[in-house]
């Protein structure tokens, strides 16, 4: 059972403090975030935090499994309710993570696709040196998964952050306008719009 939570967000912030380790970095999403708690029985193994961060975009902040039932399931189950329970609200989930096999992969299995990344983001806004799988984290990783099928084309007009980048080409601000202008040209060119897609997923 997935159970909205309204008040006392912090009584959780122990199972928070498992995704996202730095107390003051939760406080800046938590109060203004919607918290989601998924309950086996009467316990709380799994919770999240998603925010509104405008343009019909919505972001994962924070999602964490209590160690002895990561692996079961869980994880994705509520990524799933996420993504039912949003689906009129949004175009665009993103989710932010360090650049670790384990954590990409998971988001990727749930139908997640790489988007950007924060150059620095872990060493800049993190008091100690955060470590997952035995590697220092430096850069934040965004995916995103589109709601519907013009959603691809939608988050190419958003800009990203001034500091973000492509994964594979620099400033994504230049990529987002080439991107843009490409679109709207095979949009107007008449080819099928099944192909663009595969265009676009680099």
């Amino acid at each position: 059972m997935v159970v909205r939570i309204t008040e006392n967000k912090k009584r959780f912030l122990n199972l928070l403090l498992l995704a996202d380790e730095q107390e003051s970095m939760i406080d800046r999403y938590l109060e203004r975030g919607e918290m989601f708690v998924l309950y086996k029985k009467e316990i709380p193994v799994a919770a999240c935090v998603i925010t509104d961060e405008g343009d019909n975009v919505c972001e994962i902040k924070n999602i964490a499994v209590l160690p002895q039932y990561q692996r079961q399931g869980y994880g994705r189950r509520l990524i799933d309710f996420l993504f039912e329970h949003y689906k009129k609200s949004y175009r665009v989930m993103l989710v932010g993570t360090g650049d670790t096999f384990s954590t990409i992969s998971f988001y990727e299995h749930c139908g997640f696709v790489r988007s950007h990344y924060l150059p620095g983001f872990f060493t800049d806004h993190y008091d100690h040196p955060i470590f997952e799988e035995g590697k220092q984290l430096v850069d934040m990783v965004y995916l995103k998964k589109n709601y519907d099928f013009f959603s691809e084309y939608y988050l190419l007009f958003i800009p990203y952050p001034k500091s973000a980048k492509s994964p594979r080409q620099g400033s994504s601000g230049k990529i987002c306008f080439i991107k843009s202008v490409i679109s709207i040209a095979v949009l107007m060119s008449g080819v099928d719009l099944w192909v663009i897609p595969h265009f676009f997923a680099i």
